[in-house]
């Protein structure tokens, strides 16, 4: 009868609204499931690129450091050169 299909026209439109509010659940924990991935796939860049920075860096001031240490021997070695020198005219002189 009419009422009959009445009556299951409006179970079915109600059970519809029910499962479509379970879709837009389902989707909206997906979505945040896909935001969360996509965040974590960055950070994993990021230290991924942070580590190979630091490598560089690492190795730019071990060079640098070394260059230095070269530097300063090369400076202490021209001193006492210059050290030296001085020391043989004072004899000169005396």
């Amino acid at each position: 009868t009419l009422e009959q299909m009445v009556e299951e026209n409006l179970w079915l439109a109600q059970e519809f609204q029910i499962f479509q509010i379970y879709y837009l659940n389902d989707k909206e924990n997906l979505m945040d499931l896909y935001d969360d991935r996509v965040k974590m796939e960055a950070a994993v860049r990021d230290h991924q690129q942070l580590s190979v920075l630091q490598s560089r860096m690492h190795r730019a001031l071990v060079e640098y450091f070394k260059q230095r240490g070269l530097y300063s021997q090369a400076g202490l070695a021209k001193f006492q050169a210059a050290s030296h020198e001085n020391a043989q005219k004072i004899l000169a002189v005396q």
